[in-house]
């Protein structure tokens, strides 16, 4: 299920996202995205980004190349997952690209 994206009217977010941390033997970050692209095939990262911020709890990704755009005719589907300290480590996640900001999202805790 997709976590609510949270925008204002002048910042309508591109794709949908979902983030989840998943308890096991080590508590598990996963974020997934569809994003709307131009429809040029090349292979596509989401990785941490620059996290020069005041607020640890968020974390910054950024899809690579910047491909996504609102109206792309093809959907491409981006993961990230990282191995945290603690379980709440990140309460949310800002995901870039294009040079602005696309989404941001809360990390869902399951148990």
């Amino acid at each position: 299920m997709d976590t609510q994206v949270r925008h204002d009217s002048s910042k309508r977010p591109i794709g949908r996202w979902s983030a989840s941390v998943e308890i096991g033997r080590k508590a598990i970050l996963l974020v997934k995205g569809v994003i709307p692209i131009d429809g040029r095939n090349r292979s596509f990262t989401l990785k941490t980004a620059d996290a020069r911020h005041v607020d640890p709890s968020i974390l910054i990704l950024e899809v690579n190349p910047a491909v996504a755009v609102w109206d792309g005719d093809v959907e491409v589907e981006v993961y990230y997952s990282e191995i945290l300290d603690r379980y709440d480590q990140y309460t949310s996640v800002l995901i870039k690209g294009n040079g602005r900001q696309l989404a941001i999202f809360d990390v869902e805790k399951k148990k």
